[in-house]
């Protein structure tokens, strides 16, 4: 089988059947600009001119994964990546669910709507406030230490600050069952209002796990001292919201309101069993 030379700028190519010149100019090997030769030429023309070569399949494109393919592919994915613990690990699905919901909480509680459960954001939540909340009752008693007369406001009236600090010591172990309690209590008052506004596009189960990763991320902060309780209330402000609006797809004006109006119930109402509690807790202790 005769060979056919190619050259471009003068520089030679190599020497190639007819197969693989043909196959070369469907791809893009060879250029139709090239100068080939082959027996019996007198002279050298541009490759595009010659006849005769065999004739070869277009070569099939490659194919490209398609955009909703690729969403179709990452919704898949349980998320956060706390949805993965048992395939992550404890600590590396704990780490990087802080990451997401803190870094991208929009692509974060946008994907974790499709997924379902109860179970495991009640328990990133629980684990997370749990924890802060004890951690929360040893600054109080390394304040009592260090300066007594900071805790002082706190205590109520005809308690001493030893029995203030045993009276929460022993309901520390109760905290766990109070956060899932006050957890399912506090996402229905989310869910119940933002169905009233007419924000509701999902199951209270999507408002829940909102809540729960919402409230879990944003729990963090509480482990910083003394300004731990305000930073809290600000981080899940703004985690809530997003939580909401990507959960339910819904305007940023709704989920505010779906937000801000249970949370200025709820510190209301803590504020009043507060009060309610510094005026019985004297009666209480005379009897």
């Amino acid at each position: 089988m005769f060979r056919i030379h190619i050259a471009r700028n003068r520089q030679p190519l190599g020497q190639f059947s007819p197969e693989e010149v043909a196959e070369g100019l469907k791809t893009g090997r060879f250029l139709a600009s090239d100068l080939a030769w082959r027996e019996p030429m007198d002279a050298w023309k541009p490759l595009g001119e010659f006849d005769n070569l065999p004739e070869v399949p277009d070569p099939e494109p490659e194919a490209l994964p398609l955009p909703a393919a690729i969403e179709q592919k990452q919704a898949d994915i349980p998320q956060p990546a706390w949805e993965r613990a048992s395939e992550l690990g404890f600590f590396k699905a704990l780490i990087e669910t802080f990451r997401q919901i803190i870094a991208t909480p929009v692509q974060t509680f946008r994907a974790s709507a499709a997924t379902s459960g109860y179970k495991r954001p009640l328990m990133f939540f629980t684990l997370i406030s749990t924890l802060a909340i004890w951690v929360a009752f040893l600054y109080r008693v390394a304040i009592a230490q260090v300066n007594p007369e900071m805790l002082a406001p706190t205590i109520p009236k005809g308690m001493t600050q030893s029995d203030f600090l045993w009276s929460q010591a022993s309901a520390l172990p109760l905290v766990p069952l109070l956060v899932m309690i006050g957890t399912v209590i506090s996402a229905a008052v989310f869910h119940g209002l933002l169905s009233v506004i007419g924000g509701t596009t999902r199951s209270f189960e999507s408002t829940f796990r909102a809540f729960c990763y919402a409230g879990g991320a944003a729990s963090i902060v509480q482990f910083v001292p003394i300004c731990g309780g305000p930073l809290f209330f600000f981080a899940f402000s703004i985690l809530m919201v997003i939580a909401l609006r990507e959960t339910h797809q819904i305007s940023s004006a709704k989920a505010t309101i779906g937000v801000v109006i249970p949370m200025l119930f709820c510190c209301g109402l803590m504020l009043g069993l507060t009060a309610l509690a510094v005026g019985l807790a004297p009666q209480v202790l005379a009897k």
